[in-house]
């Protein structure tokens, strides 16, 4: 049975084993069955396909060629057999720099290229032999995934490398509400529930752990508040030393205190007069100032230190802690009565590495490469697999870390596009976190018992669902208990006691 001549919808610079120049090079290195079989895969995984695919040699001389990426190129397939693919660049097809990287430094790249008019995904993968050295290169271009109303399909968070190619080239807007980078259905919540409370002037306490963005949310709800004209205040408990936090938020009159200001000084309780006044890591806050500030919050009135006069004040409190206030109550390290006065509306922001949330990390990768990008004048880009080792990482710093990532990476990376060799040894240990059950990677390498994994994971649920329910009976209903065996799971596993109602 003789086989059908090397042509079609495909076509490969090799049709017999004694053929000369591009033909033999390829029949020589594979041999003509080899090469048979291999030109047979290779129509059989484009057939049918809108992906062009194009194989060159080390030099750039295509050694296959399909149909899709003559059609999308716009040239014939006999004439893009002789063609190099330095010689597309320079019609403006294939940007000279890309086939530069790949061929040159073995880079692996992904970007976005305009074609006859049209967008189209661009992917170069360098092959190497055994010794290193870069022999072929695959060169694909295929569709976008399509959008809707402006905004990227579900299944395009399973293509991070193209979205973020989209975000880098300016080609999609990054999705943020009212200023905040997100996307996920948490953060919608988070961001709805602070424009609710930005209507009224009720206290917000804003909790959730490090670097997750309580801050950024605090500002949300001022400017979107009748008190936007007035100052914003913050006030970060944990970094004033407890002897001068009162000064700092009472202040004082001349002459309070040896080495006072002959002036006196107003605190920030006056600054944020007819504004808002923040309180982070209000945790820190010593017991007998809560007090002093829980008779400012009921009369509305103070005292400087050192003075007799009392001062009227009008501000919207915001309180924000990493720390979970019910049990520091409970210890007896937190005023019960101020936890009442701040707990009015209470806005929980998830970390990073909560299910709920991992779509964002995208989002603020692309953002901050833009921010830094532009702030240095060092324009980066990430490989696949740096991508992935920074999407499945832990982030227990939350968006503060990754910010400072990716600021190291811009900076310090002699590369322009960023490999998993240039990301933090942090980000490449396995033991630095769980991104599938977002527990913390463990600190010795004891291996913990079965009962411990179930308690901990007991543990994570629990404490999840009475943050994100108003009352213990929804937070049971969630769970699939009832009250009881929930009040009796608090106990075993130490979590603090929650004065929910029932």
């Amino acid at each position: 049975m003789s086989r059908p001549p090397l042509s079609g919808p495909w076509a490969i610079a090799a049709s017999s084993p004694t053929g000369t120049g591009r033909g033999s090079r390829f029949v020589e290195t594979s041999g003509e069955e080899e090469a048979w079989e291999l030109k047979q895969a290779l129509d059989g995984l484009t057939w049918g396909g809108w992906e062009g695919v194009c194989i060159a040699g080390a030099d750039g001389l295509p050694i296959y060629v399909n149909q899709a990426f003559a059609r999308i190129i716009g040239l014939p397939m006999e004439k893009l057999l002789h063609t190099r693919l330095q010689e597309l660049s320079g019609q403006g097809i294939l940007p000279l720099e890309l086939l530069e990287r790949a061929l040159g430094r073995g880079d692996r790249v992904a970007r976005l290229v305009t074609v006859a008019g049209r967008e189209w995904l661009l992917t170069l993968v360098p092959v190497a032999n055994r010794q290193g050295r870069i022999t072929k290169l695959i060169c694909l271009l295929r569709e976008p995934p399509p959008a809707r109303n402006g905004h990227p399909l579900p299944q395009e968070v399973a293509e991070p490398s193209l979205r973020l190619a989209r975000f880098l080239a300016g080609k999609e807007e990054l999705p943020n509400f009212h200023g905040i980078v997100a996307n996920s259905p948490a953060m919608s919540e988070v961001i709805n529930l602070a424009l609710k409370a930005a209507q009224v002037d009720s206290n917000v306490l804003i909790t959730g752990e490090t670097g997750v963005g309580k801050d950024v949310v605090a500002r949300l709800i001022h400017q979107k508040s009748r008190r936007a004209g007035g100052k914003f205040v913050k006030v970060d408990c944990a970094s004033i030393p407890e002897q001068l936090m009162e000064a700092e938020l009472f202040g004082y009159e001349r002459g309070a205190f040896t080495d006072a200001r002959r002036e006196g000084k107003a605190g920030r309780l006056e600054l944020a007069h007819n504004g808002t006044l923040f309180l982070d890591e209000i945790a820190e806050m010593p017991l007998h100032l809560q007090a002093k500030l829980l008779n400012v919050l009921q009369d509305r009135k103070f005292t400087r230190i050192g003075g007799l006069e009392q001062r009227a004040v009008d501000f919207r409190l915001l309180a924000a802690t990493n720390r979970d206030l019910e049990q520091l109550v409970e210890a007896g390290q937190f005023r019960r009565d101020l936890f009442y006065r701040l707990n009015v509306i209470r806005i929980h922001i998830p970390p990073l590495r909560a299910p709920e949330r991992r779509e964002d990390i995208l989002l603020l990768l692309a953002h901050f490469l833009r921010f830094y990008g532009q702030q240095y004048g060092i324009q980066k880009q990430l490989s696949a697999d740096a991508l992935e080792c920074l999407l499945t990482y832990y982030w227990p710093g939350n968006v503060r870390e990754l910010a400072n990532v990716v600021e190291q990476v811009v900076v310090i990376s002699p590369r322009e596009v960023v490999t998993p060799d240039d990301l933090p040894a942090k980000i490449l240990e396995p033991a630095s976190g769980s991104p599938t059950t977002g527990t913390p990677g463990p600190t010795t390498t004891r291996q913990r018992t079965l009962k411990e994994a179930v308690e901990d994971l007991e543990r994570e649920l629990i404490t999840q669902a009475l943050q994100h329910s108003r009352t213990l009976r929804e937070a049971a209903d969630s769970l699939g208990v009832d009250i009881s065996t929930l009040l009796r799971k608090k106990k075993k596993l130490g979590i603090g006691k929650s004065k929910r109602k029932t």
